[in-house]
């Protein structure tokens, strides 16, 4: 892998096309300032000479694996393994460890910024995937090359083209041991830029897009429904549905990468379970038909969260199901329901909520032991997700919950659509 970044990073970077630097406004160093929709992501830092924006939510370095989120991540792993396919996780690191020293300075990031904590941090997340048998690469090293620069836009959150390839070929090499040729990257892409688009909003003016290599994968080899060809399912974010398709070729990376047919069910603004909850519940899906599910989910996703990852369980759960018991029907309220039905969840693989018109918003369930002990998990859906692939069923897996014997539980519903009645079960 080093090899073929040390090949490709002067070719690259010397044609990426950096526009010449805006003057951005102080302004966008003031919370205050910003209008609401961005007040939350920042302050943002610039570099006017570089064209470096970033905003204080891209600082965050809050990767830590729990030991019951290390246990959930353990049998999702075995679950897709018992369903016929493997599960492998691309996550993009941290985007300011991929800018510059002097541009992180310049651009006034403030001292309490620890670059090399938030690296650490990200490291010890990625081991985790990988001691839970979840092959995830460590694309930090690819910071640590010329090529690092060259993997994120200056001013648009998201991997460029050949940052995507990058991160492609590095899975590829790490679950296939063989060495990815670089493709031509002859072509040009143009990004106008997420952020530049706050730069416009609180500066008024728009730095000009950025405009970078663009690679031209070969048509040959791996083609659509070529049953001598591997099968890959790319499960991910925005940065592989980018404008809601695949603006940085993530899926042809990834083809190129392992020969491989790719299926692309990615989702802009699902979130770290959106697209994976959406692509688990379509039922004509047949996993056993994948190789690989790439499960594409970036610093900002990262899959630490105990209830996204006991929704999707519980989806992996209810799909290998062979009983299901009804446990009780309920009023839909957005307070909170109580059901005095208990039962022991050492017995059941995950509670099944069936609530009629109810597919975005959050689902709250409080399970209450015997001993009196309550856990509280919050299941969500995004709206972002297109109606085609929502779903009116929510999933909690029970694998591993702090007490067993649950004496009754509480839901609520954050928008339940004016329907009355949800419908609850038991899956074993």
């Amino acid at each position: 892998m080093k090899r073929l970044l040390t090949a490709l990073a002067a070719s690259v970077i010397a044609t990426c096309q950096t526009a010449a630097a805006t003057p951005f406004c102080p302004e966008l160093g003031q919370t205050d300032m910003l209008p609401k929709t961005y007040q939350k992501r920042g302050p943002f830092y610039s570099d006017p000479q570089s064209g470096w924006i970033l905003g204080a939510d891209q600082l965050k370095s809050d990767f830590k694996v729990g030991s019951e989120a290390a246990a959930l991540l353990r049998e999702i792993a075995r679950a897709f393994d018992a369903a016929g396919t493997q599960l492998v996780v691309l996550s993009a690191p941290p985007r300011p460890l991929f800018v510059p020293d002097a541009a992180l300075a310049d651009a006034g990031v403030p001292d309490s910024y620890r670059r090399a904590a938030v690296s650490d941090a990200f490291g010890e997340y990625i081991a985790s995937l990988n001691a839970a048998g979840i092959v995830a690469p460590d694309l930090r090293d690819i910071a640590k090359t010329d090529a690092g620069h060259a993997y994120y836009f200056h001013r648009d959150t998201h991997w460029t083209p050949y940052g995507a390839f990058l991160s492609a070929a590095a899975l590829a090499q790490r679950v296939t041991s063989e060495t990815v040729p670089a493709p031509a990257f002859d072509a040009r892409y143009s990004e106008k830029g997420s952020l530049s688009a706050v730069a416009e909003a609180v500066c008024g003016a728009r730095p000009a897009p950025e405009t970078v290599p663009q690679a031209s994968y070969a048509k040959t080899g791996a083609l659509l429904g070529d049953t001598g060809s591997q099968q890959i399912a790319l499960v991910g974010t925005s940065f592989s549905d980018r404008y809601k398709r695949d603006a940085y070729q993530v899926a042809d990376a990834l083809a190129h990468a392992f020969k491989a047919d790719v299926v692309n069910v990615s989702l802009t603004g699902g979130g770290m379970t959106g697209s994976m909850i959406a692509f688990l519940s379509d039922p004509r899906l047949d996993l056993s038909t994948f190789d690989y599910v790439v499960w594409e989910s970036p610093y900002t996703a990262p899959l630490t969260q105990v209830a996204g990852l006991r929704h999707v369980l519980g989806h992996l759960k209810a799909r290998a199901a062979q009983d299901t018991l009804a446990l009780a029907d309920t009023k839909i309220s957005e307070n909170w329901e109580h059901v005095r039905t208990g039962f022991d969840a050492a017995h059941y693989a995950a509670l099944r909520v069936t609530l009629p018109g109810v597919t975005v918003g959050a689902v709250s369930l409080e399970l209450i032991a015997k001993d009196g002990s309550k856990h509280r998990y919050k299941l969500t859906k995004s709206k972002r997700v297109p109606q085609a692939r929502r779903t009116e069923v929510w999933t909690l897996a029970l694998d591993g919950l702090p007490q067993k014997r649950i004496e009754r539980f509480k839901i609520k519903v954050s928008d339940p659509k004016g329907q009355t009645v949800g419908a609850l079960a038991l899956l074993r």
